[in-house]
């Protein structure tokens, strides 16, 4: 039987790799359009076009056209409480995501670092999640974690932070980094989101980062806090309102549903690999020959040593196998009293408390991350289980084996 599980699940890795190829193809496609959206942002800004205005009425239009023409309102009536949460999550974070990074470039941040800066969130996910399981470091994990604090430390430019060189008339745009890391980090969340979409119709992932786009943007626009061009823009120009205005409903169309489908089909790991690694350098890219803007040396070096974190998580979700899931033990002494136990066993794990249930819960989404960002076993969470099973066991074996002394 051993054996047999062993070639079911060889088999279904084995079947599962085209699906993990083509996520990982779309995921490149995702990172690439989501980088021509931030390039066109800045493109929008230099026109004195409110980008925000334009991007929140893009998706406002395609949340229109999903409702109007797909049966995406009956698919949301049929969804679990836990898919519903997966879904709405996918769409807070994805936007959460999107906001940051536009007011990361809107304030002065360059394209290349503040993709840079996203890239911070494997390491964050993968170490987030040992430190709530309990469990050590491992050695690769370590030196991502050292990787991507030094990377954080160069792109931010340091020669600035401790006053050795000016800034310049502008200043180190130090909100735009800090919305990059932000960004970062809650990037992590919307790769988990799309991982756990499974039996999710894409629709639904898809409306609900339109969503909330729509309401985040237009608020921000409306409260000023986008600090871009007025409405008054687009009267002024309305052909190039409208030429940007359709490049945006592609690309918000495109990139959606790429990062939707690519999340779902390969670990979150790879996801955010392929992801950073793509939009990292087009973003570096563009800031060079379209806003000819060079980066510095040690910004490179620190782009480098972030993407490097990065393939080492990445890298170590493959090294570090899964531990083997823990055997049921059994006693020495008969037949009847094995059965006896293994019957008082699933007494005890039946009448666990629903706070033990809870906790169960967060470990399985918790050792989810860890595993999706770095291979962190789920065995912890079957142990951890295993021991409060035990303890329950202990608490009524006394009086089974009272019962049974009496019937004697």
């Amino acid at each position: 039987p051993k054996l047999n599980t062993t070639q079911k699940s060889e088999e279904l890795h084995i079947a599962m790799a085209p699906m993990e190829a083509a996520g990982m193809v779309i995921m490149a496609g995702a990172g690439t359009l989501v980088a021509g959206m931030v390039l066109l942002s800045t493109t929008v800004q230099k026109l004195d076009l409110p980008y925000f205005a334009l991007m929140g009425t893009a998706s406002l239009l395609l949340s229109l056209a999903l409702v109007t023409t797909t049966p995406v309102l009956r698919e949301l009536r049929q969804l679990s409480p836990e898919q519903l949460t997966w879904c709405m999550l996918r769409g807070i974070c994805g936007t959460a995501v999107h906001v940051l990074g536009l007011l990361a470039v809107g304030v002065g941040t360059p394209l290349g670092d503040a993709s840079a800066l996203q890239s911070i969130n494997v390491v964050v996910a993968a170490v987030l999640g040992r430190v709530f399981l309990g469990e050590a470091l491992r050695a690769l994990h370590l030196l991502a974690l050292l990787a991507s604090i030094a990377g954080t430390v160069l792109v931010s430019k340091p020669e600035s932070l401790l006053g050795m060189t000016s800034t310049g008339t502008t200043g180190t745009p130090w909100l735009g980094y800090g919305c990059a890391l932000v960004a970062g980090v809650l990037c992590g969340g919307s790769f988990i989101a799309a991982r756990k979409s499974q039996g999710i119709p894409p629709l639904c992932m898809m409306l609900s980062v339109f969503v909330y786009e729509a309401v985040t943007l237009w608020t921000l626009m409306l409260t000023g806090m986008s600090q871009g061009a007025p409405l008054s823009g687009i009267v002024d120009a309305p052909a190039s309102a409208a030429a940007i205005f359709a490049g945006i409903v592609v690309l918000n169309a495109g990139a959606t549903l790429m990062l939707n489908e690519g999340g779902r089909l390969c670990p979150a790991a790879a996801s955010s690999t392929i992801f950073t690694s793509v939009n990292m350098s087009l973003s570096y890219a563009a800031q060079a020959l379209v806003q000819n803007e060079m980066p510095q040396p040690l910004t490179l070096l620190g782009a480098a040593l972030m993407l490097l974190a990065v393939v080492i998580m990445a890298v170590a979700r493959w090294l570090y196998p899964d531990a083997p899931k823990i055997a049921r033990c059994t006693s020495g002494g008969s037949a009847a009293e094995e059965e006896a136990g293994s019957e008082v066993s699933v007494a005890a794990e039946a009448s666990l408390p629903n706070a033990a249930e809870e906790e169960d819960e967060t470990e399985s989404l918790a050792s989810f991350i860890a595993s999706e960002f770095s291979g962190l076993s789920r065995g912890r969470e079957a142990s951890a289980r295993q021991r409060r099973v035990t303890e329950a066991t202990l608490a009524v074996v006394p009086t089974a084996q009272s019962i049974g002394a009496a019937s004697a």
